[in-house]
């Protein structure tokens, strides 16, 4: 029976191919979304690699990130209760446990992402000695050897074009192999946005702040080298070569004075040295506007509480509820990692093996927060009071066991 004019009209229009697209400039592969111009491509990867490694407190929140998420658990969970679904999830389990790399490891080169809103890595297999496939590795590509990006006719991501030493050979890594963690998919940009983004301003300023401190305090120390030619030697006139040598060999030893082990100065016939000291304070406080930087750019990432006691602000309760919020905005980070595993790492793997992709276990994390043990205790008591069944329950003993950091006890 044919079907009616107006239902294929509809099936036409809802099968249609793409017609427009996520509109990410792209200029021969090469993205160029971001406006500032020193954040762009390559130069843009260097300068948040300088804010990681050059910056007391950007390091100390990224180092934060990495130990709280080093330690939390991962596991599978199988898709159903089924035989198959059970080997599926042993499959993943143990070929995640037999990688080159320990998986946090893995992890805390994935979060390389929050750096540079992206880390791409190359998912490589291995046989097994039961015959099955496995993850040999999960190997990084870095940021600093992107060449360009390709990309289908709709904007999508099809492949990372890498050029890395020794061989400095263009490599094309297709996604199907790969795998892409950002921080973003604003416009399906590949390279995401890194959390560094909103404070690159404020270290801007705060590095060239400090650099004139520097330069301030040892001129403070040093004071201002003053050296005054004899009478009859004009060290303007750039008609005698004599003079012109001359204040070349001046403006040089008055660069050069610092004040070291080799202090000291010899001068020629009828020159003068003094150093002009400065005095008082300056109008404005040098430690206070970078504590304030400081706080801007902990507030960028929700980790303001790393500077309670520094600078004697912030209660105790007010601390304890920012690094509550702080830990929900890590662990989105760890949703991130689990998804992207589980929707493209652990299918591939099922696929490879000839396993249902329906049965894929589920990579799931375990919490960056512990539990506060009288509270959960306060919590399990007024609910036993209020008349709910909490025990002989089972599944809460084994929970609360695992969450004391207890052994399981033997039996039912």
């Amino acid at each position: 029976m044919a079907e009616p004019t107006d239902i294929l009209k509809q099936r036409v229009r809802v099968l249609s191919p793409e017609l427009g697209t996520t509109g990410l400039p792209t200029w021969g592969g090469v993205v160029a979304d971001e406006f500032l111009r020193q954040l762009q491509g390559t130069q843009g990867i260097k300068i948040y690699r300088e804010m990681r490694d050059n910056d007391a407190m950007i390091g100390a929140l990224l180092n934060l990130i990495d130990l709280l998420i080093r330690q939390v658990t991962w596991r599978y969970d199988p898709a159903d209760s089924s035989q198959t679904a059970g080997r599926a999830c042993e499959l993943a389990q143990s070929s995640l446990n037999q990688m080159a790399f320990t998986w946090r490891d893995t992890v805390s080169e994935i979060l390389s992402f929050l750096v540079y809103g992206w880390s791409y890595f190359e998912i490589c297999y291995q046989k097994r000695a039961d015959g099955l496939i496995g993850w040999k590795k999960l190997a990084i590509r870095g940021q600093d050897t992107l060449s360009s990006w390709r990309f289908d006719d709709e904007g999508g991501i099809q492949a990372m074009v890498q050029v890395a030493p020794p061989t400095y050979k263009l490599v094309t890594l297709p996604i199907e192999k790969s795998l892409l963690f950002r921080t973003s998919l604003e416009r399906n940009n590949p390279m995401g946005r890194s959390i560094l983004r909103p404070a690159f301003r404020t270290w801007f300023f705060k590095r060239r702040i400090e650099e004139i401190e520097g330069i301030g305090i040892e001129r403070d120390l040093t004071g201002i080298p003053v050296l005054t030619p004899p009478d009859g030697l004009d060290l303007w006139n750039a008609n005698d070569a004599d003079a012109v040598s001359k204040r070349a060999e001046a403006e040089k030893v008055v660069r050069n004075l610092r004040r070291d082990q080799h202090e000291g100065i010899v001068k020629p016939f009828g020159w003068e040295l003094q150093l002009l000291t400065t005095g008082g304070r300056r109008q404005f406080d040098i430690t206070q506007t970078l504590n304030r930087m400081d706080a801007r750019i902990a507030m960028t990432s929700l980790a303001e509480f790393l500077l309670f006691g520094t600078q004697n602000v912030g209660s105790f309760a007010l601390s304890s509820s920012k690094t509550h919020l702080f830990s929900v905005a890590t662990g989105s980070y760890l949703d991130i990692i689990a998804d992207i595993m589980t929707r493209h790492a652990v299918t591939r793997l099922m696929e490879a093996n000839a396993i249902p992709i329906e049965l894929s276990p589920k990579l799931v994390h375990g919490d960056i927060e512990t539990v506060d043990m009288a509270e959960l205790a306060d919590v399990l008591f007024k609910l036993a009071g209020a008349g709910m069944p909490v025990f002989p329950d089972g599944g809460l003993q084994k929970h609360l066991f695992e969450l004391m950091g207890l052994p399981q006890p033997e039996g039912d």
